[in-house]
């Protein structure tokens, strides 16, 4: 059974990852994967990835850079003492 990332989503966890990976660790445009997929036989818009990767970082990656950001904190505070 494929995981959804959000409720009536194609998007499975691990295309979604591929999408953000490609924008912003190998910095491929929406535009340049969009032709990629199409490439692929696959019709993907960039704003259907825009939206998942706005959605995943809504959902997941807030969560994160949240906690992050409290760690650092207490680490801010407790080298000050």
């Amino acid at each position: 059974m494929r995981y959804q990332l959000t409720h009536h989503s194609l998007a499975s966890a691990s295309t979604a990852a591929w999408v953000i990976y490609q924008k912003y660790v190998n910095a491929t445009p929406l535009y340049r994967q969009e032709k990629d997929w199409e490439r692929l036989g696959y019709s993907l818009s960039r704003t259907t990835m825009a939206n998942w990767i706005i959605r995943c970082s809504e959902d997941y990656f807030s969560k994160f850079v949240a906690r992050l950001k409290t760690e650092m904190l207490k680490e801010k505070n407790s080298s000050l003492r």
